[in-house]
């Protein structure tokens, strides 16, 4: 690895380290929507296997949200679990045959859900246990 990659390696790093567990959520969304648009390029490109791979990514980013969802969190939870199975069940599609529309279909849940995470954390300068917002800090 180059000195640059080592650079960039190390900054990724440490604002992980650093982040808030909603700003951890924050950088979750963001990766996704990054390796969503870079499916898309690589899936206009002819590329179905750099698609493939990063959709793969994606699908292993929304089983990290899935599980950092507290079973007690109630309707706000189990939305969000329902949500993340669909997100997942077009990826897969995506993934079996390359297509474009679920790809697009998830990237833009995906920027509704980051803009509403960005604006709770921004709200409350914090976010509850696990990333989520607590249920009063949504209303």
């Amino acid at each position: 690895m180059n000195s640059a990659h080592a650079v960039v390696d190390t900054y990724r790093k440490q604002q992980i380290m650093t982040a808030s567990p909603g700003q951890l959520v924050l950088l979750l969304y963001s990766s996704a929507r990054t390796r969503l648009r870079r499916a898309l390029t690589s899936l206009a490109a002819g590329d179905a296997k750099s698609a493939t791979d990063q959709l793969a990514r994606v699908q292993d980013i929304v089983t990290e949200l899935m599980v950092t969802l507290d079973p007690k969190g109630g309707a706000i939870s189990d939305n969000l679990f329902r949500l993340y199975e669909y997100m997942t069940f077009r990826l897969v599609n995506a993934r079996v045959r390359p297509d474009p529309a679920p790809i697009q279909e998830v990237s833009k849940l995906m920027a509704v859900l980051h803009e509403a995470w960005e604006q709770a954390v921004q709200r409350t300068g914090t976010a509850g246990q696990n990333g989520r917002p607590e249920v009063g800090e949504l209303a």
